[in-house]
């Protein structure tokens, strides 16, 4: 069949738009379908193709065995693979990926062979590139994605990583090992043969297809491929192997479908999709989706293009709509964001009407082309780029005699030559080695190891003179040749440095000689380049044993590496340093030694040695050590001590212990190198000190002295100090005991304050028993006389020239009782009944009675506090203060002024409770007066509270006023305070306790109206004028009265009344019992029996710390008789 019928030719239409070349032939080999791409490959037209055998168009004379191997394959297992070079009509020579295979459709009774071919020819020429460059860019063949390996003699000589991952083994296990490990008996056998063939120099061998063994005893099938290399100036064989699994099990697939038309689409490795007008994918193949890295159907083209390529995508869509077919290039993004570089063949689809309807596109694979293309070209440009740039000398020349491939600006800056000179002649040629044989060891060590470090030789430049340099080198293979990479590093600066330290050496030896010292000289090592005859004595060696060796060949290990990070410290410094080193005994004990390290630099400035100096200060150490034992014993008991101890050296705080830092409220270091100075507060305290701490020239030779020191947190307190020099005299060092005296000083003055405090309360305990007798002997006359002169005023009418003279008689008694009442209240002695009051009500209730009292010039003001605490105290007391403090501020403003009273909540701490010894921390309510007056000085204010003490006239002022107010706040459990200031006035501040509970909303209001009564009063009074005045008043207000002056009178007339007796009123000082013990006889008879108690002064009997005890009916002598009416009333009604 020379050419294709109508029928086959349809089904064959599908290859038409292929990429890769599609031959069609019958079963004898005769071409009878040429795609276009086989036109474009060959440069043979289809007319000149077709009805030819297939080996006459495309295998050459040098490709004839192969394709009759292959003819052979095809007939044993209907399917070929293999690598063929051909010669296209323009006589290029390409090379082939040919993929042979049967081809059979049964509907048109044919069956011939499909040969899919590939243009490698640049796969093949990077191939050979590669080849040549891998030995400088072992990335390329580690990053390769087929398995690479050389082998020699049957082993395994390299490996890459991807035959690494493929067989599972370590690199270390595959190096060396036999190449048939890596098969079974039945592959090796196959792989061995094709192995040998080619080892023998046959040339153009298919690709083997066979299976390799990994760890796990799996087998992966895989494409062989060997080719011949020289490698470490040896013949090897280098091993391509393809892992083609995945590629196997696709072509088991695809001769296992029942898809006769798919089947070729899938054979092919490009992808093939039809996509609609839209650009939405109808039809794609696998390969497509892989190339696309997604599944395609249904999905639009432009989802895996940018806006870029977008543009291109659209340009070529409206050409297909137009009928065109092109080939074009496009980048496409997959879903996990990598890009692809694909080349696209696509030809319009059209309908029965010839219009276009569809696009057939295939899709080939360029990405990692391109990437291998783009690494190769960088790889190349970065290694000429530090080649070029170096600073070290480099060049390229051939192994096998020393020709110069390439050199570096640094290799003609260091020998003079200019690559002119050099490039295209041998290293013997111009005779750049001193030595030829520096050469010779060279080559041998490469051919060796492979490369060569820290190479030592001298080198002769173009002038002729001799350079030393150190060389690194290593092999390459440049086109099947090898050649050395070489780096030379001048080092004649190095050289020249050593040479001159061994000249210096040499004449510094007999110096050295004659030093006590030991004394030594080090290179960068550590190595001994000189010693003298100290360092031999301590060593117990001689200089020939001790040159060259290191510390850690002549010292115990700890001492060893002690001098090793010495030296090293000195070399980083690059400066000299101190030491001490220690060197155990052979026989005991430890010798010290103290050295001095020096680095010897070059020119440049960094260290080429070391010389040492070490003196023995075993002695001085000893001393040390005695006297830092001593110094250590001396703190110790100084640190211990409880009595502070500092030293001052030059006015400079240099020590002090643990007692006096605590003194001072300091840290223990924190003074150390402070003045003096701080520990004073004045600078003239200071002085005074410093005078006495630096003029010890008494015959004690010390002082003593007492001062002030202040301590960090401001607060002073009293020093004694006992000061006596240390040290030599130009030192001026002073060492100071210190005892902190202020608990002494603070005791005297308590001491002295509780005294004067107890003088005081003495005193006014003798005047408050004086006071409290006069009273109650005075209360008794006084109590009579205004009793009957307010009898006699009420017998007489108005008009009665007596009435008046009854009038002056109750003033004066009047008066008299008010002087009686100030001397009970400032002795405290007062008989008070305190309840539980609101201040502010008081004082508003007090402010008309004040108005009154200190007149119109004077303003007053009354500042009360919002929600203000109760208190516990006798209403008319507070009244009495108010009355006595306005009277004086009065008397303080006589042209007039303010008088401020206010009120506040405050609470009193321990501070302020520590001068005020009568009160104890904590809520307290404030009543403050103040005035604008003129004003006391402070001889005055000492003296303002005793009695009798005033600065009024002689007829203005008893002294009492202030006393009595005194007295009230004690006797209220409160304190009393005062500041004033001449010219600008007074104020007074009383601090009464808080009550706990709240103040009634109204005090007690009582009529002056007389109440009268009916009932039987028994009254007992030892004093005669007193108990008839209230017997006479009782009758008056209608009482049944029985008058008793005993105890024995006063039970008579119970027992006679038998009980009819409904009160009893009693005095309560009398001579044989009080007046509670009086009642509390009485009650055995009457037990219903109430009292009222009477007296001028009561000394606690019925009351408590002066406040009557509750329940307890009192009335104070000398009483009206409006008092005693109401008074007998409130305790017959209660």
């Amino acid at each position: 069949m020379l050419i294709a019928s109508k029928e086959v030719y349809r089904h064959l239409h599908l290859f038409h738009e292929f990429k890769d070349t599609i031959v069609v032939t019958d079963s004898q080999f005769f071409i009878i379908y040429w795609n276009p791409a086989a036109i474009r490959l060959f440069g043979i037209e289809e007319t000149m193709a077709l009805g030819k055998p297939l080996q006459e168009v495309l295998i050459t004379k040098g490709s004839a065995k192969v394709f009759e191997k292959a003819q052979e394959d095809f007939q044993r297992t209907n399917v070929w693979r293999g690598e063929i070079r051909s010669v296209n009509q323009l006589g290029r020579e390409i090379w082939l990926d040919w993929l042979l295979q049967p081809l059979r459709l049964p509907e048109v009774d044919f069956f011939g062979t499909i040969s899919i071919i590939k243009d490698i020819s640049e796969y093949k020429s990077t191939e050979n590139k590669l080849r040549e460059s891998e030995e400088k860019y072992h990335a390329l063949v580690d990053a390769a994605s087929d398995c690479l390996c050389v082998v020699e003699a049957g082993r395994v000589r390299f490996a890459n990583p991807r035959l690494v991952e493929l067989l599972d083994y370590s690199l270390e296990e595959i190096i060396g090992r036999e190449m048939e490990r890596f098969f079974t008996a039945d592959e090796w056998d196959r792989v061995k043969e094709y192995y040998r063939r080619y080892s023998g120099g046959e040339r153009n061998m298919a690709i083997v297809e066979s299976k390799v063994k990994r760890r796990d005893g799996t087998q992966v099938e895989v494409d062989f491929h060997a080719s011949r290399i020289p490698f470490e100036g040896r013949p090897a064989v280098l091993v391509i192997i393809r892992d083609i699994s995945d590629r196997k099990r696709t072509e088991e697939m695809i001769r296992s479908s029942e898809e006769r038309y798919r089947l070729l689409v899938e054979l092919i490795t490009e992808g093939v999709g039809i996509v609609d007008l839209e650009d939405n994918f109808l039809f794609v193949n696998p390969a497509a989706e892989r190339i696309f890295d997604s599944r395609l159907t249904g999905r639009n083209f432009f989802e895996f293009v940018d806006q870029e390529n977008a543009e291109i995508l659209r340009a070529q869509t409206r050409r297909r709509v137009a009928g065109h077919s092109d080939v074009y290039h496009l980048r496409i993004v997959r879903p996990n964001g990598s890009r692809a570089y694909i080349i696209v063949s696509a030809r319009p689809l059209t309908d029965l009407n010839g219009n276009t309807s569809a696009i057939l596109a295939v899709f080939l694979d360029v990405t990692d082309r391109k990437l291998f293309e783009d690494t190769s070209s960088r790889s190349e440009e970065l290694f000429r780029l530090a080649f070029h740039t170096s600073p070290d000398s480099m060049n390229i020349n051939r192994l096998v005699d020393g020709l110069y491939v390439d050199v570096n600006q640094g290799f003609t800056d260091l020998t003079g030559y200019t690559r002119e000179d050099v490039i295209g002649r041998s290293s013997i040629e111009i005779n750049i080695w001193a030595d030829s044989a520096d050469r010779e060891k060279l080559i041998q060590r490469l051919r060796q190891d492979g490369f060569v470090r820290d190479f030592e030789a001298n080198f002769r430049l173009k002038d002729g003179r001799i350079a030393p340099g150190l060389m690194s080198a290593r092999l390459l293979d440049i086109r099947g040749e090898p050649h050395i990479l070489s780096i030379v590093h001048d080092i004649s600066d190095r050289k020249n440095a050593e040479m001159e330290l061994a000249r210096k050496t040499t004449h510094l030896q007999t110096l050295l000689q004659a030093i006590p010292d030991i004394v030594y000289f080090k290179d960068q090592q550590g190595r001994n380049m000189l010693v003298n005859r100290a360092f031999e004595r301590m060593v117990g060696r001689t200089t020939e044993e001790l040159i060259g060796k290191t510390d850690a060949e002549l010292f115990p290990p700890d001492l060893a590496e002690y001098c090793r990070r010495s030296d090293e410290a000195v070399f980083r410094e690059k400066r000299p340093l101190r030491f001490e080193e220690e060197n155990p005994l052979p026989e005991g004990g430890i010798q010290y030694f103290e050295s001095i390290k020096s680095p010897i630099l070059d020119d440049s400035g960094e260290p080429i040695g070391m010389v040492g100096v070490s003196r023995d200060i075993t002695d001085r150490k000893k001393a040390e050590h005695a006297l830092a034992e001593s110094e250590k014993t001396l703190r110790a008991i100084f640190s211990s001590s409880p009595i502070g101890i500092g030293v001052v050296r030059n006015r400079i705080l240099d020590w002090y212990n643990d007692a006096m830092a605590a003194m001072l409220g300091r840290d223990k270091q924190e003074l150390i190198g402070q003045s003096a100075r701080v520990l004073y507060p004045s600078d003239e305290e200071y002085a005074r000190v410093g005078e006495i701490a630096y003029h010890l020239d008494n015959p004690l030779g010390y002082c003593e002295t007492e001062t002030k020191w202040v301590r960090k947190d401001g607060v002073l307190f009293d020093a004694w100090i006992r000061l006596a020099s240390i040290g030599k005299p130009a030192e001026k060092a002073v060492i100071a005991t210190v005892i902190d005296i202020s608990d002494n000083k603070r005791s005297e003055q308590e001491k002295r304050k509780l005294e004067e405090q107890l003088r005081q309360s003495q005193k006014m305990e003798a005047i408050g028993r004086l006071a409290g007798g006069v009273a109650h002997d005075f209360n008794n006359l006084l109590t009579a006389i205004q009793g009957y002169a307010e009898i006699l005023s009420l017998a007489l009418p108005p008009a009665d020239p007596l009435f008046q003279d009854a009038q002056e008689i109750k003033y004066a008694a009047d008066r008299a009782a008010a002087l009686t009442q100030q001397l009970l209240a400032f002795s405290r002695k007062q008989l008070i009944a305190p309840k539980i009051i609101d201040l502010n009500d008081v004082l508003s209730r007090a402010q008309r009675m004040l108005g009154r009292i200190i007149g119109e010039d004077i303003q007053l003001q009354f500042n009360p506090a919002p929600d203000l605490w109760a208190v516990m105290a006798d209403p008319h007391q507070i009244d009495q203060i108010l009355v006595n403090l306005s009277v004086n501020a009065r008397d303080a403003m006589p042209t007039g002024g303010i008088l401020s009273i206010k009120t506040a909540n405050c609470r009193l701490d321990e501070f302020f409770c520590a001068d005020h010894p009568e009160i104890v921390p904590g809520d307290y309510v404030l009543l403050s007066i103040s005035d604008t007056g003129i004003g006391m000085d402070s001889t005055l204010l000492k003296n303002i509270f005793e009695p009798f003490f005033t600065t009024k006239d002689k007829d203005k002022g008893t002294g009492l006023g202030l006393a009595m107010v005194y007295g009230i706040v004690q006797q209220n459990r409160g304190v009393i305070g005062v500041y004033s200031e001449p010219g600008i006035g007074t104020t007074f501040n009383i601090y009464l306790p808080r009550a706990a509970e709240r103040a009634s909303d109204r005090l007690e209001e009582h009529s002056p109206a007389l109440a009268t009564g009916r009932e039987t009063i028994l009254v007992v009074e030892d004093e005669d004028t007193v108990r008839r005045l209230a017997e006479k008043i009782l009758r008056k207000l209608g009482y049944r009265v029985l008058a008793a002056a005993t105890l024995s009178e006063a039970q008579e007339h119970c027992l006679a009344m038998a009980r009819k007796i409904d009160l009893l009123l009693t005095d309560v000082i009398m001579p044989a019992l009080n007046g509670k013990e009086l009642y509390n006889r009485l009650r055995e008879i009457i037990p219903e029996l109430k009292v009222v108690y009477m007296s001028g002064y009561t000394e606690d009997i019925i009351a408590h710390q002066g406040a009557l005890r509750e329940g307890t009916h009192f009335i104070q002598k000398p009483f009206s008789i409006e008092t005693l009416s109401l008074k007998i009333r409130q305790a017959l009604e209660n």
